[in-house]
């Protein structure tokens, strides 16, 4: 991996901890596994964070939707795995998603939102 990519990875980990930080759910959870969210700045410490239990379940992720503010759009899994998951998209996600606007995925979603 070169150097430059190396940065952008720690950088958008920096990025999603400082949002975690935020978020009820996760100020616990990091207090209960004795885990200091400061330290999480690459894929290895999160590779130790997710070690010491720092992971969500589908279980997890209902009681997290109602802490999910900045979500501006919501969408539906397929259900393959079993039931539908939700996915939430911030308004950052959405500028993400429609600079991506010829990629098919991104062409999916774009129809799904009616941007």
């Amino acid at each position: 991996m070169r150097p430059t990519q190396t940065q952008e990875i720690n950088k958008r980990i920096r990025y999603v901890v400082t949002l975690s930080k935020q978020i009820p759910w996760y100020a616990r959870k990091y207090k209960k596994l004795g885990i200091d969210p400061n330290t999480i700045k690459t894929p290895q410490d999160l590779l130790k964070a997710y070690e010491k239990g720092l992971f969500t379940t589908p279980q997890d992720l209902q009681a997290l939707t109602t802490h999910f503010k900045i979500f501006r759009q919501y969408f539906l899994s397929s259900g393959t795995s079993g039931k539908p998951k939700v996915v939430g998209a911030t308004v950052d996600d959405l500028k993400r998603i429609k600079g991506n606007a010829n990629k098919p995925t991104t062409a999916l979603l774009k129809k799904v939102m009616l941007f």
